[in-house]
């Protein structure tokens, strides 16, 4: 036997047929079109002999036996291929009435394909050395089975228009696969008819069923116009390749003559070298050339495509970026619709939050135990409705079912840190082509910046929520906030803070704090340089500059210093309005002085009363007795003694309530003050041999009224003269307490009796004195010039005796400026 291409040709189809019978009914032998196919690839692999056996050196009679069992197999490839046509389109069943005759043809003529009428005999032939004469059932034979395989063709078609997607591709690749094999049989049969073969048909038939194979196992099919794109530049290359070889190889031929041995092996070298320098470049710019004639839109779709994944980095708004996710991604792919779904946290499920079109209302949300979700989770990668044939069977259906409720085709997950934030479902794309593997690369690399993206939104969108909460508290807060930042700029400045110091919040903001009012500026000033800190302490800020308006207010400020502790981050300041309780501080006074007005009437009608009654007794009895000279000057002394006493009462509450001249406020030392007053009393403890001991642990100064505030602590002092016996100790300390509204504390304790119960509830009312000679009123102007300095009086107990405790406010560079009267 000679061995020609067309014999080489017939093997290889043979083996190639007979192995993808195998490899596809092993893939899934359960399937019907596995099966089918598996059955047709046998087929046209034994009809494939066809060369072989007549390339043979068989006699005629041993090879018109062979031959006709050969055609026993070519005979039902149109029925097997019509019937594997309809089972790929799910036509099988309701076209039974199609596949019987055909099956029953193919019976019919098996039967008679023994027989003259069908395979005359053996004739000799230029191209396989042999060839048979066809009898008359061979040329109906031919119009039959043409007929069916034209049939097949028109189904598919039918179902071409319709179908979108996978399916639509697949049929692409059916349709090519009809053709090749179609053009294999018809040069067969032509080659039957006396037309010679000019190359083997065989190869056809190879090429048809390895790419039918290709579509029937891939559940992921290749664009066929990238296949025959790639099949294109590959082409152009070989030819360009062929005729650069040839050029070069004959070039120095034609221009030099003959070259010896040595010099063409040169020249191989040299050539082989440029071809791999030129090769890929080439190739690359031959595919681009065919791609900008052919498809230029695509090439336009991946580069927005790139451009829109840029983008995403740059959106914060959560609500944008998902918009700008879905439409992109939408209309850059021309899907059909798309869902983007997002992961609450809170609740752990994943919600539908942009949809396209908008008015598309099918979406759902899902759980993180739905079957798409954990599918999703485990995959991590895009899933697409064909992938759904590679997924477990138990979750095959209920997700078949969400992507035909959805009317989606595809759904990418969006991971982050091995945790799914969201996925984008997407319908089919509205050209009805499929999403092809380089629209899957693009998604997953958009995926992954959308995914960065979006937990960029949303770590944005919480630190959003948490400014507008703080600020709706601050805003909200009833005392103002002020805050500097680490370049001594205001940064915080709520309605308050606005109400308080009369300045504009949108004007204040991002301004130094020297334009805040006095004091507040020198309070920053000291904070953010000094780093001092105030605690309740009261001022008296400056409103609208220029009018002498103030308002009292407390101040409380905290220095935030770096992680470092060296630099200042932030001061903040809280002011508190004091101007009601002022009010109502004056209000109360004015009732305490209503009262105290009371108590003294009250007081004063009892002490006069009793004087008068015995006058009153001694007058009455006066007309009886006014001979009695005894009588007389008792009445005298009598008299003369009580109205002593009511002038005496008279002039204490004249001098009481003496409206006083307007006393000046002024920087006092305490410890000053009090030595000033010891030495006024120095003759007073002397004659009760009274020791005075004293404890200043500071020097502080406060701003009072020096003269009033003298009287007040020689009245505290005077009742502890009063109260102590001789050789009797008086303890007076001062000291400070730090971040206090009142820090100057001044102590005065004796080793007296002390306080009892009753005296501690009464010892500020007027007139009260548990002193035989007292007048009540010590304590009670004590009493009365504190409250006037803002400051606190308070009496009790210790170990030893009584204790009285003042507190005053601290002295600052604000109260030079201040003009407080005293009441």
């Amino acid at each position: 036997m000679e061995v020609t291409i067309f014999v080489i040709s017939s093997l290889s189809a043979f083996v190639v047929n007979t192995g993808m019978a195998i490899f596809v009914y092993l893939k899934n032998r359960k399937v019907a079109r596995n099966q089918l196919f598996s059955l047709l690839c046998v087929m046209i692999g034994t009809w494939c002999l066809y060369p072989t056996i007549m390339a043979s050196n068989l006699d005629a009679h041993s090879l018109l036996f062979f031959i006709r069992i050969i055609y026993l197999f070519a005979i039902f490839c149109p029925s097997i291929y019509l019937h594997f046509i309809l089972e790929i389109l799910g036509e099988a069943k309701r076209k039974k009435h199609i596949l019987f005759p055909s099956y029953l043809f193919s019976l019919t003529f098996a039967s008679l394909g023994f027989r003259d009428w069908f395979i005359a005999g053996i004739t000799s032939s230029n191209v396989y050395k042999y060839s048979i004469v066809p009898g008359p059932l061979y040329t109906i034979y031919v119009s039959v089975f043409t007929v069916m395989i034209i049939y097949g063709f028109y189904v598919l078609l039918d179902k071409y228009r319709i179908w979108s997607g996978f399916k639509k591709n697949q049929c692409k690749y059916l349709f090519i696969g009809f053709l090749l094999a179609f053009t294999g049989g018809l040069m067969h049969f032509l080659s039957v008819y006396g037309i010679e073969e000019k190359i083997p048909h065989d190869i056809f038939l190879v090429m048809f069923t390895s790419i039918t194979a290709y579509s029937i196992v891939k559940y992921r099919l290749m664009d066929i116009r990238i296949v025959f794109r790639t099949v294109v530049t590959y082409s152009l290359m070989t030819a360009f390749v062929t005729l650069f070889f040839i050029f070069l190889i004959y070039l120095p031929t034609l221009l030099f003559g003959p070259i010896s041995r040595m010099s063409s092996f040169l020249l191989m070298v040299i050539i082989s070298f440029g071809f791999a320098l030129l090769f890929n470049p080439l190739r690359n710019r031959i595919e681009n050339i065919f791609v900008n004639l052919f498809y230029p839109e695509r090439e336009s779709y991946y580069r927005e495509f790139r451009k829109h994944t840029r983008e995403l980095s740059a959106i914060l708004e959560i609500e944008v970026l998902l918009n700008f996710i879905i439409e992109k991604v939408v209309r850059t792919l021309g899907s059909s619709l798309g869902y983007l779904y997002v992961l609450n946290e809170n609740s752990g499920i994943y919600e539908c939050k942009v949809t396209l079109p908008k008015k598309d209302h099918l979406q759902e949300n899902f759980d993180s135990k739905n079957v798409l979700v954990t599918t999703l989770q485990k995959r991590k990668n895009v899933l697409l409705e064909e992938d759904l044939a590679l997924l477990p069977s138990r979750v095959q259906g209920p997700i078949q079912s969400i992507f035909n409720k959805l009317r989606i085709k595809l759904v990418l997950p969006l991971s982050f840190r091995d945790q799914m934030v969201g996925f984008l479902c997407l319908g089919g794309k509205l050209s009805g082509d499929i999403y092809t593997n380089l629209d899957i690369q693009l998604l997953s690399l958009f995926s992954d910046e959308a995914s960065i993206a979006l937990e960029n939104a949303k770590l944005f969108q919480q630190v959003k929520n948490m400014k507008d909460y703080n600020e709706g508290i601050l805003q909200g807060m009833r005392s103002g906030v002020i805050s500097l930042d680490s370049n001594g700029r205001i940064s915080a400045f709520n309605l308050q803070a606005e109400r308080i110091t009369g300045l504009s919040r949108k004007y204040i903001i991002g301004k130094e704090y020297s334009v805040l009012p006095v004091p507040l500026n020198k309070v920053f000033e000291s904070g953010y340089k000094g780093g001092k800190s105030y605690a309740d302490q009261e001022f008296s800020i400056e409103v609208n500059k220029g009018q002498g308006k103030r308002i009292p207010a407390m101040i409380n400020t905290s220095v935030l210093y770096e992680e470092t502790g060296s630099e200042i981050r932030q001061v903040v300041c809280v002011l508190t309005d004091l101007t009601k309780l002022k009010e109502l501080e004056a209000e109360v006074r004015k009732a305490e002085r209503l009262a105290t007005m009371g108590v003294i009437a009250g007081e004063l009608a009892h002490e006069i009363k009793n004087p008068l009654v015995s006058v009153r007794t001694m007058a009455e009895l006066l007309p009886d007795k006014y001979k009695d000279e005894e009588f007389r000057n008792k009445f005298m002394t009598l008299a003369l003694k009580e109205i002593d006493r009511i002038d005496e009462m008279v002039n204490k509450l004249f001098n009481f309530t003496l409206k006083k001249e307007k006393g000046e406020y002024v920087k006092v030392s305490l410890s000053e003050l009090l030595e000033e007053i010891l030495e006024d009393m120095s003759i007073q403890l002397s004659a009760k041999r009274i020791q005075i001991i004293k404890k200043y642990l500071s020097q502080p100064n406060v701003f009072a009224d020096r003269v009033e505030l003298k009287k007040a602590f020689s009245n505290i002092i005077t009742n502890c003269t009063e109260a102590v016996d001789e050789k009797g100790k008086i303890y007076i300390d001062i000291k400070q307490k730090k971040n206090m509204r009142l820090p100057n504390v001044v102590t005065f304790k004796d080793n007296g009796p002390g306080f009892s119960e009753r005296s501690i509830e009464r010892a500020f009312d007027a007139f009260y004195s548990t002193k035989h000679k007292g007048s009540g009123l010590g304590l009670f102007v004590a009493y009365r010039v504190i409250r006037n300095h803002d400051g606190r009086i308070r009496i009790g107990n210790w170990e030893r005796g009584a204790m009285v405790t003042v507190e005053l406010p601290f002295y600052s560079q604000d109260h030079s400026d201040k003009s407080k009267k005293v009441n």
